[in-house]
């Protein structure tokens, strides 16, 4: 499956993906916390196909799979990730 364009993904997007922001234990910052910056969308796993194509089309992220449920996630983790790929993208 290829993205018809990228009003399609933006739309997909729009009602299937977030933004957020994780925030972790670090030892090697003086908080003690480290901030990520992230991006992602979560489907059945039967959509995998799909998530891969996203990929694809952005050239960043993985596939993620949880085990605890029949989902899977595209996810952009990573602050020049998101910044110089993902948020540009909804820019335009």
């Amino acid at each position: 499956m290829d993205i018809p364009n990228p009003n399609w993904f933006f739309g997909f997007v729009n009602g299937e993906g977030s933004f957020y922001v994780p925030i972790y234990k670090s030892k090697s910052t003086v908080t003690g916390y480290s901030v990520r910056l992230g991006f992602s969308i979560a489907q059945h796993f039967r959509d995998v196909d799909l998530l891969i194509t996203f990929v694809n089309y952005m050239k960043v992220g993985f596939i993620t799979k949880d085990y605890n449920k029949p989902a899977c996630s595209y996810v952009v983790i990573g602050f020049n990730d998101v910044v110089k790929t993902i948020i540009p993208f909804f820019e335009k």
